[in-house]
């Protein structure tokens, strides 16, 4: 089954124009990853991770680290994606095993 996505416009003389451009998402940005240690747990599953350079991070659990039931502790090393739009926010990927 084939969706015809051109819009029909109609011109002062009475004739159709197609437009044929096509609607298409924006697509998601990914942040940059980065290596943290948790320090703290707040509710709602988030977290306090500091950052290399002293920075204080607020991150929560991705889905599929929930769905693997992820168990955090203060001073566990995880890394994070980060934010494109807000530095201080993150979504913890994965826990890193010593």
């Amino acid at each position: 089954m084939d969706i015809d996505r051109s819009i029909s416009k109609k011109e002062p003389g009475g004739r159709s124009i197609q437009d044929t451009s096509q609607v298409t998402a924006a697509k998601p940005q990914s942040g940059r990853q980065v290596e943290g240690i948790v320090q703290r747990e707040l509710p709602a599953r988030l977290f306090e991770v500091a950052l290399e350079g002293k920075q204080i991070v607020k991150a929560t659990v991705t889905d599929r680290a929930t769905k693997d039931f992820l168990r955090l502790l203060p001073g566990d090393r995880v890394i994070l994606t980060l934010s494109p739009q807000d530095a201080t926010r993150g979504r913890i990927v994965e826990r890193k095993t010593l």
